[in-house]
C-alpha cells in the first residue's frame, strides 16, 4: 500500500532548476485558524514519514526505478499515460536555463 502511494506522488514529478525552490519552514506557518493548524500538523507529519531513514529509502529507489522505466525501459501503457514525460521536461528545463542565462543549471538524478 505505501509503495503505491509513493508511486501515486512521484508521478507527478517535474524537473525544476534549483535556484528556484524555496526552503519552506513548517513550524514558521500561521495557525490562525482550525484548517491553518490542520495544514500545518498535515505538513509535519509527512515530512516527518518522508525523512525517516526507511521511507526515504523506499521513496529514492522508487524513484530511480519509475525514471529509469519511463526513460529507458518499456512502461506500461497505463504508466506511460499516467506519468509525465521525464525527457521531454528535462530538455525544457535545460533550455529554461539556457534562454535565461542561468549558469550551473543541473538536474539532479
Amino acid at each position: 500500500m505505501m509503495g503505491s502511494v509513493v508511486l501515486s506522488i512521484l508521478i507527478i514529478w517535474i524537473p525544476v532548476p534549483e535556484y528556484l525552490l524555496t526552503k519552506v519552514d513548517i513550524s514558521s506557518l500561521p495557525t490562525n485558524t482550525k484548517d491553518e493548524l490542520n495544514y500545518k500538523n498535515l505538513l509535519q507529519k509527512q515530512l516527518s514519514w518522508c525523512n525517516s531513514l526507511k521511507n526515504k529509502s523506499i521513496i529514492l529507489n522508487n524513484a530511480r526505478r519509475l525514471y529509469y522505466r519511463i526513460t529507458e525501459g518499456e512502461p506500461h501503457q497505463s504508466l506511460k499515460t499516467r506519468c509525465c514525460d521525464f525527457t521531454t521536461l528535462e530538455k525544457q528545463c535545460l533550455n529554461y536555463c539556457k534562454i535565461n542565462k542561468i549558469p550551473q543549471c543541473a538536474l539532479i538524478k
